[in-house]
């Protein structure tokens, strides 16, 4: 079975987002990085970074075309005594390695959204982060296997 043009976006951010390391001239390396993982990260783990691909709505719709738009978010997720600057740091990482490919492996276009830090008082301080994107991109109708 074919993967879909979404499964095929959602792979090729996935490894760009592996790439991110010091190494690379990015400001962390990060421990965890997983697609729609639901279930908490303990503290060694940290940071982490999870992608979801949220919904996926259609744009335009004709007899032989479809042009969709699919909501993308990336969650960090990062200790407590971790700076603001140092947060601030993580998020431009995120847009510039998700910028390095506007066109996500030429299936489609991305576009920024925006973003948001979120500090959470459990047991620790934890840091989350999403930054939303969406891709607009095309498949023939009724067929997401093929543009």
């Amino acid at each position: 079975m074919r993967d879909t043009i979404r499964q095929l976006i959602c792979s090729n951010i996935i490894t760009r987002l592996k790439a991110i390391e010091k190494s690379g001239g990015y400001s962390i390396d990060y421990l965890s990085i997983e697609e729609w993982k639901l279930t908490p990260d303990m503290p060694e783990q940290l940071p982490a970074i999870t992608l979801r691909d949220d919904s996926c709505d259609v744009v335009t719709y004709d007899r032989d075309h479809t042009a969709w738009r699919l909501h993308l978010t990336v969650i960090i997720t990062a200790r407590g005594d971790e700076s603001q600057e140092d947060l601030r740091n993580y998020v431009n990482d995120i847009y510039v390695c998700i910028g390095s490919d506007k066109t996500c492996g030429k299936y489609g276009e991305i576009i920024p959204e925006g973003d948001e830090m979120v500090l959470q008082q459990k047991d620790n301080v934890y840091g989350d982060i999403e930054i939303k994107f969406h891709v607009l991109f095309e498949t023939r109708a009724w067929d997401l296997t093929k543009q």
